[in-house]
């Protein structure tokens, strides 16, 4: 039994349905797969090969690739003929939708409420009960909010995760974005990407980091993600896999080059084209520590 049928899950799902055929059945709530709805700007790419999708890398001849989606739906040729750095995510949403869709293990509109365990797991849901010898609990990630901000959230501090869902009036305002990563350089420019009239008056950008790295997506780095090492991670203690994921933060935490480089052509713009647009301050190894409310 697996409860969340998002993108971990879905794997899952795809190699049980494909290796075993039966004995397995995945829940998700969603009655159609969303991947990050709340931040999902037309630009977003993914920030690897579209060769790591649900299946490729463990088996190539599945009927789940991301190839076979694209030839399915008649667009194999034309996606080759578009020369794209990088797949859309927005693409690949339509992917994962597919395979989700696909998949007759996946049950979706279906909310787990329950799960007990009396010699064997007990799943309930709001229509029935499941059995199973085995669960696996892929429900994803949730949005941390830093200390020094909670209880202050609503329409005027958020997460980046809920941006598009709440849609902020920033016209005019003076927008703080925290955060040095791949989400915080993605809101900023959709903020500067705004319509003129719906501009904020400044947007300033911190990030803890020193600077605003870039993704380590180089060739030694990305040996950490073959079978090998995965076996040699999962023999480390846990102190020896914190200080390892510790040095290497970047192999999953840092901004696409293809987004830093539309950043710093927004930033050129501002500053010798169009420099009464908006003002941008950028403040890396900077800390947020605290914040006070000033007017309404």
């Amino acid at each position: 039994m697996g409860v969340g049928a998002g993108p971990s899950n879905l794997s899952l799902a795809c190699q049980i349905h494909e290796e075993v055929g039966q004995g397995a059945l995945f829940l998700d709530r969603q009655v159609d797969f969303r991947w990050h709805p709340g931040v999902a700007f037309d630009s977003s790419e993914l920030q690897v090969s579209h060769f790591k999708d649900l299946v490729t890398l463990v088996n190539p001849r599945s009927a789940y690739t991301f190839v076979n989606f694209l030839y399915e739906n008649g667009r194999l040729y034309h996606f080759l003929n578009a020369q794209f750095e990088a797949v859309l995510r927005a693409e690949f949403e339509q992917y994962l939708n597919w395979a989700f869709h696909r998949n007759p293990l996946v049950r979706s509109g279906e909310t787990v409420r329950e799960i007990c365990f009396d010699g064997e797991f007990r799943v309930r849901t709001d229509t029935t009960i499941f059995g199973a010898r085995n669960v696996v609990v892929g429900i994803g990630k949730q949005a941390q909010i830093p200390p020094q901000f909670q209880g202050w959230t609503g329409r005027n501090l958020f997460h980046s995760s809920v941006l598009l869902h709440i849609h902020p009036e920033v016209r005019k305002k003076h927008v703080c974005v925290v955060g040095g990563g791949q989400s915080g350089a993605e809101v900023l420019l959709h903020l500067v990407g705004l319509p003129k009239k719906q501009r904020p008056a400044s947007i300033t950008w911190v990030s803890q980091r020193e600077n605003y790295l870039p993704i380590d997506n180089s060739p030694f780095t990305n040996e950490m993600f073959m079978p090998c090492f995965s076996d040699h991670f999962a023999a480390m203690s846990e102190t020896q896999r914190k200080q390892l994921l510790g040095r290497f933060v970047l192999a999953s935490d840092g901004i696409s080059e293809t987004t830093l480089r539309a950043v710093y052509q927004e930033l050129y713009r501002h500053a010798f084209l169009e420099p009464n647009r908006c003002d941008i301050t950028l403040r890396p190894g900077c800390t947020a520590l605290h914040q006070r409310r000033r007017g309404p």
